[in-house]
């Protein structure tokens, strides 16, 4: 029996070469580092705009725009190739933003991927007025807003193979752990994924629609929209929304209040001008309004940028005969007649 002994060189002996590439970011990492670029940019849109307070006011809903316009070199910039596929968050939490290859992504497509990312975001509590928005338009919002939303949500949180949501597909990139360098290997999203999204998504539009046939058959719909025109009709009213409040006590007694809420881009000195106003608007045209028990009127001024807000409201409560007499205190008051 012989024995065959290896070369006895000076050459060290080479490990082979790992196979492993780049591995996709944990889920938790990925939103930590969201929430701390939510931060960094709510900081610097607060800076911006408290100095600017009554001119971003008057912006109204293109104050999201504003916001869009803020973020986007932030994204754009830091998760291409320019910042290395990192924003801080993404640094400080060791994710990167990369291509099939591992490279980081191109300026182009770093665009794209924040456009899809972020457009149901900004649009998202967008304050149109009601009665001046066309309703396909409205449907238009909701539908991306819920529908390419809800898709981006479940395909990062569940989809546990790739992580990608409909930005990243769009522009093929993946988020993957900085200190993991190489080529992304994955498997295909699981096609039961999409089977599921579409029914969800199905779904939830024929909801949507039965839940707004059943609003629009009720009663005190047709008068509560009517008001809304109206007020959104006064000049400087940006948005207006009303509902009609039932308070009911442990001893019995119930309170119905009409609650008005009002957003504005007037002077802040001219609050109470324009409740009384408004309170004017709904006594003198309203069939209802005399049969509720009070009338509350919040007046609010302030700026949405979609990534800071600041605001400052008021609220203004009466019942609405001190409504008419403080209004109209010249009008005869008319005794109800006594009954026979």
């Amino acid at each position: 029996m012989s024995t065959v002994l290896p070369p006895l060189t000076g050459d060290p002996v080479i490990a082979p070469a790992s196979t492993a590439g780049a591995i996709i970011g944990a889920l938790w990492r990925r939103f930590a580092a969201f929430s701390i670029d939510g931060i960094v940019l709510g900081f610097a849109g607060t800076i911006i705009a408290m100095p600017f307070f009554d001119a971003f006011v008057k912006l109204g809903a293109w104050g999201r725009l504003v916001g869009f316009c803020v973020a986007l070199p932030y994204y754009t910039l830091l998760n291409s190739t320019v910042g290395n596929g990192q924003t801080l968050g993404k640094k400080m939490l060791g994710l990167r933003v990369v291509d099939k290859t591992g490279s980081p992504i191109s300026l182009s497509k770093s665009i794209v991927r924040y456009t899809v990312l972020s457009v149901a975001f900004f649009l998202n509590q967008l304050t149109l007025p009601l009665s001046k928005t066309p309703e396909a338009l409205l449907y238009l919002i909701g539908f991306i807003i819920f529908g390419l939303g809800f898709v981006t949500f479940y395909l990062v949180f569940f989809n546990r193979h790739t992580r990608q949501g409909p930005h990243d597909l769009i522009v093929g990139s993946f988020v993957v752990d900085s200190n993991r360098p190489g080529e992304v290997t994955t498997r295909p999203i699981w096609i039961g994924h999409w089977a599921l999204l579409g029914v969800l998504v199905l779904t939830g539009c024929l909801g949507a629609n039965l839940l707004q046939k059943k609003i629009s058959k009720l009663a005190d719909l047709p008068s509560m929209m009517a008001d809304i025109g109206r007020i959104e009709n006064i000049p400087d009213v940006q948005t207006a929304g009303v509902s009609d409040m039932r308070w009911s006590s442990w001893g019995g007694s119930h309170k119905r209040i009409y609650v008005v809420t009002v957003r504005w881009r007037g002077s802040s000195g001219e609050a109470e001008k324009l409740a009384n106003q408004v309170a004017d608007t709904i006594l003198q045209h309203d069939p209802n309004a005399s049969s509720r028990d009070a009338l509350q009127i919040t007046i609010i001024r302030g700026y949405d940028l979609g990534i800071a807000h600041g605001q400052v409201s008021q609220t203004f409560e009466d019942s609405p005969g001190n409504w008419n007499l403080k209004l109209h205190p010249d009008q005869p008051v008319v005794s109800p007649k006594p009954a026979s």
